[in-house]
C-alpha cells in the first residue's frame, strides 16, 4: 500500500490537489473538534485526556489514509487508462498480443530519439502510412520529452484524444512539494502530542 505523501503526489498530479486540500482541512477542523470536546472534559486527569487525543489522532489519521488511498487507487487507474489509450495499443484494432510486440518494437525505436524533428518526422510519416502504433510510440516519446509541437502534430489528425493527452500533459508538469503537504498533514495532530 502506498504511503499518504505517495497517495497525494499521485493525486496531485492527476491534477486532484484541490481535492486532497479539501479532505485534509475537513479533516483537520473536526480533529480540532475533537482535541476541543477532550480538553473540556475537565474530570478526567491530563494523562488519560492525552491518550484520548492519541486514539483520536489514530483513527482520523487511518479515515485519512484510508480516503486517500482509494482516491489515488482511482486516479491512478485513470492515468494509466489515459496512457494506454494516448500512447498505447489501447482501442486499436487487431490482436492484442501481436499489438503489443509491436508496441515494444516501435517504443524501443523511438526510445533512442532525443531530437524534436526527427520525432516530428517520425510522427508525420508514421500518420501518413497509417502505422498508428509507431505514430502513439513516438507521441509517448514526445510527452516524456516534454515536445509540445511533435503532440500538437499528433493530435492534428486524431482530435479525440486531446482532452486525453492534455491530462497526461498537466499530470506530468504538475508541482509537488512533500513538506508543504506534510505541513498540511501536521495539522491532524492534535497539541503537545
Amino acid at each position: 500500500m502506498a504511503t499518504t505523501l505517495e497517495a497525494i503526489k499521485s493525486l496531485v498530479q492527476a491534477g486532484r490537489g484541490s481535492e486532497v486540500r479539501e479532505v485534509l482541512d475537513s479533516a483537520a477542523r473536526a480533529a480540532k473538534g475533537d482535541y476541543d470536546h477532550i480538553r473540556s472534559q475537565t474530570e478526567y486527569t491530563e494523562e488519560a485526556r492525552r491518550e484520548m487525543a492519541a486514539r483520536a489522532y489514530d483513527t482520523r489519521r487511518k479515515g485519512v489514509d484510508e480516503k486517500l488511498g482509494t482516491m489515488a487507487g482511482q486516479a491512478g487507474y485513470s492515468d494509466r487508462d489515459d496512457v494506454a489509450r494516448a500512447f498505447g495499443t489501447a482501442g486499436l484494432p487487431g490482436d492484442a498480443a501481436s499489438l503489443a510486440i509491436s508496441m515494444r518494437d516501435a517504443r524501443d525505436r523511438v526510445g533512442q530519439i532525443n531530437k524534436r524533428d526527427e520525432l516530428l518526422d517520425l510522427v508525420r510519416r508514421s500518420t501518413r502510412n497509417g502505422d498508428e502504433v509507431l505514430a502513439r510510440a513516438a507521441a509517448g516519446r514526445a510527452m516524456e520529452l516534454e515536445y509540445s509541437d511533435v503532440l500538437r502534430a499528433f493530435l492534428d489528425t486524431r482530435p479525440a484524444l486531446d482532452p486525453v493527452v492534455e491530462r497526461i500533459w498537466k499530470a506530468q508538469k504538475a508541482d509537488f512539494n512533500s513538506f508543504d503537504w506534510t505541513l498540511q498533514l501536521s495539522a491532524l495532530k492534535p497539541p503537545r502530542l
